[in-house]
């Protein structure tokens, strides 16, 4: 019997684990790499942020896991931070979840939501890790192009309708990773026009 899920063994590998491979090739070889991957910090955090980090590891209060949703002062940080930034309102119970890092919250969030053969409108270029949330779900990828001469916006016009029928999620990254293009709202407005046209999420 095979160990592995054949939907594990289909997955491709992460683009970042090649570049990791290969930058370790070259090191090898003595050649300088000037690393523009993943983004890994290279810097230390400000000291004060060490020094409370290490109090807080005096605090027994701090050796038990932390409630299921997250605790409550960072999720109203939160809150408050979408409120003085874009003038938001967030609900830190409802509408505001903790995670250990974007790509367990795509892959979950899809995992929610998502049927296998579903489809997802994933942007190119976009995220890596959208394809593969899409792919350990078995739902069905479409990609929908941001081109350079308009900005990397969306053109939302170039989607065929009969795609937009049979989708259930769109991914919409701003700024985007890896472009670093920002949007206006009416782009989202769109979005939101669109999937209620269609019946999609």
């Amino acid at each position: 019997m095979e160990f592995t899920a054949d939907v594990i063994k289909t997955l491709p590998p992460y683009l970042f684990s090649i570049f990791e491979k290969r930058k370790e090739e070259l090191k090898k070889k003595g050649v300088d790499v000037i690393d523009f991957g993943i983004g890994s910090p290279d810097l230390p955090p400000p000291a004060f942020v060490i020094d409370r980090l290490k109090r807080e590891l005096d605090n027994p209060a701090n050796y038990a896991y932390s409630p299921y949703i997250g605790i409550k002062e960072f999720r109203q940080a939160v809150a408050d931070f979408f409120k003085r930034e874009y003038g938001v309102d967030l609900d830190p119970d409802t509408e505001v979840l903790t995670l250990i890092g974007s790509k367990e919250g795509i892959v979950h969030l899809l995992q929610a939501v998502v049927n296998p053969g579903e489809t997802v409108l994933v942007p190119d270029p976009g995220f890596q890790a959208y394809w593969k949330a899409v792919h350990l779900v078995k739902g069905e990828g479409y990609n929908y192009p941001l081109n350079e001469k308009n900005g990397y916006q969306p053109e939302f016009e170039n989607i065929p309708e009969d795609v937009y029928k049979r989708t259930k999620f769109m991914f919409l990254n701003y700024p985007s990773n890896p472009t670093a293009a920002t949007t206006t709202l009416d782009v989202f407005e769109e979005a939101v026009r669109l999937a209620k046209k269609s019946g999609s999420s």
